[in-house]
């Protein structure tokens, strides 16, 4: 995100988009011209604004908070289908544990 908020990035990577899609307006067929298009952006952007890495947030996220996360959000929809008394307190036992859990690992 921090090469396309670059002014001059930008710049450039609309200029050649531009003269890419000029070279390539031969084509009189729509999906090979949108082919094209596509191609040019996708192109373009590799060239120019190149791929950054995602950065974390948090330190503290790691595999076993993302587990007890996803644990607790299937109990969760197992809740919402079906509403009785003994998946709602499943799915208060996953929050809890979800929420203790995250918590010591921020600690």
């Amino acid at each position: 995100m921090e090469n396309i908020r670059n002014p001059v990035k930008l710049k450039q990577y609309r200029q050649m988009i531009y003269e890419k899609l000029l070279q390539k307006m031969e084509q009189k067929e729509v999906n090979h011209e949108w082919e094209n298009v596509e191609n040019t952006i996708i192109e373009t952007a590799e060239e120019i604004i190149k791929t950054q890495e995602k950065h974390t947030r948090h330190k503290w996220w790691d595999e076993k908070c993302k587990e007890t996360i996803s644990k607790k959000n299937i109990v969760r929809k197992k809740y919402l289908q079906k509403r009785t008394r003994e998946n709602q307190e499943q799915y208060t036992q996953a929050r809890k544990k979800a929420s203790k859990t995250c918590k010591e690992k921020k600690k």
